[in-house]
């Protein structure tokens, strides 16, 4: 019975009906997403196991391109051969500031508006920064720290 079963689970994993799909993350709001879309595909593949693996810090894509991940989940496109993106979601960037501050009552905020502000972020490089990439860096300004 443990050779039929073996068997037979090999065939499922070659038809694709059996396996396991490990997904990696480098986008903590992104894991909202994830969780939602993961029941659906679960009911539909319940013999495949999600693995979501979060302990790379911004180190991704050495680990697909490792074979460690079968896909990762990031804001970063890295454009490279046998490597193709696509986006899941849009999102609205939003700026916090106390109920105090100048800018609070304000519906929109343009870059020159925070020069003299201190932005707290991720602690990677500006380049990873959407807020750098989309926001202050085509305005050429940036904030004060």
């Amino acid at each position: 019975p443990q050779f039929e079963h073996a068997e037979m689970q090999i065939h499922q994993i070659a038809r694709g009906q059996r396996g396991s799909l490990r997904v990696g993350m480098e986008c903590h709001p992104c894991y909202q997403w994830l969780l939602k879309v993961v029941g659906p595909y679960l009911q539909q593949w319940p013999d495949v196991d999600v693995d979501v693996k979060q302990e790379f810090q911004f180190g991704g894509m050495g680990a697909l391109f490792g074979h460690d991940i079968d896909l990762l989940v990031t804001p970063d496109p890295l454009h490279k051969p046998g490597v193709s993106f696509a986006p899941v979601f849009d999102y609205e960037q939003v700026l916090v500031v106390p109920d105090d501050h100048s800018l609070a009552g304000e519906k929109w905020v343009e870059p020159h508006h925070l020069e003299k502000e201190t932005l707290i972020t991720y602690p990677v490089a500006v380049e990873r920064l959407d807020i750098f990439t989309r926001f202050f860096l085509p305005a050429h300004t940036a904030p004060a720290r």
